[in-house]
């Protein structure tokens, strides 16, 4: 459906929406639930409802609920999963990546080890998830699981089941401060990098505006040629899964192996 719509694609930090598995018939009975709550009896009477109507229903919906594209409906007729393994999505050049705590401030106090494992179908892998993860501080344990489950292993999917030409990156650079250090590279931090948008109550030091730099040559030029590559910047190398190299964006630029490819494994085979 997007054939010729657009020519490459940039993917930050969403590694979790190819795994995603709503259909037509899901979100059918969503469409039949809110109709129920504000009363609609028809599809007509549903489009008649203000924009403050509708918030107030969903607002009532299960905290969970997540509205979003629909697999094998008349828009999508794989499920994104399905369309990557076949090869059925659009054919163009790719730049994903992800960061190296994109869940680390989501975690609770009560939140464990068994309920993560539980939570990625990874329970019968608890031993060798914590040989993998050994001597590292529980909440960070528990950090790097979702982080790849929802963020580095789909994205590692992705670039490895394109036919085009895909480039990975991992960001690792955390900025100074006490606060910063305790969320590390949390979700969106890649963002005022990307767009030069650094607030004010974000602690910016001329590391940070060196990396911004660079972040934006190399998406420029991806979104110019469809190659990050350019004269003045460190060589990105095309993804493989022959080696798994990414470009780490921290305080080093450079290739280097992605983290986590053996737990990704054992995730991936779910």
């Amino acid at each position: 459906a997007a054939k010729g719509l657009f020519h490459r694609a940039i993917h930050q930090s969403a590694g979790y929406e190819i795994n995603e598995t709503r259909t037509l018939e899901d979100l059918n009975s969503l469409g039949l639930e809110l109709a129920e709550m504000t009363q609609a009896s028809t599809l007509e009477e549903l489009r008649q409802l203000s924009a403050a109507e509708l918030l107030d229903a969903v607002d009532r919906l299960p905290s969970d609920t997540i509205f979003g594209p629909v697999g094998k409906g008349h828009y999508l007729p794989f499920l994104p999963r399905e369309a990557s393994r076949l090869n059925k999505l659009n054919d163009v050049p790719l730049m994903v990546g992800t960061n190296a705590n994109e869940w680390l401030m989501y975690i609770g106090e009560n939140d464990s080890l068994d309920e993560y494992l539980n939570t990625y179908d990874i329970s019968e892998y608890k031993n060798q998830v914590q040989i993998l993860l050994k001597g590292i501080e529980p909440r960070h344990v528990l950090d790097r699981i979702a982080t790849a489950a929802e963020m580095l292993c789909p994205s590692l999917t992705m670039a490895g089941n394109s036919t085009r030409p895909a480039f990975v990156y991992q960001m690792t650079r955390v900025r100074q401060g006490k606060h910063w250090q305790s969320v590390g590279t949390y979700h969106g931090a890649e963002i005022p990098y990307v767009f030069n948008t650094h607030a004010d109550w974000l602690e910016t030091g001329e590391a940070d505006y060196q990396l911004t730099g660079m972040m934006q040559k190399y998406w420029i030029n991806f979104a110019r040629t469809g190659s990050p590559n350019g004269e003045t910047l460190p060589a990105w190398e095309q993804f493989s899964t022959i080696n798994s190299q990414v470009l780490n964006l921290g305080n080093e630029v450079a290739m280097r192996p992605s983290t986590d490819i053996d737990l990704c494994t054992l995730i991936n085979t779910n």
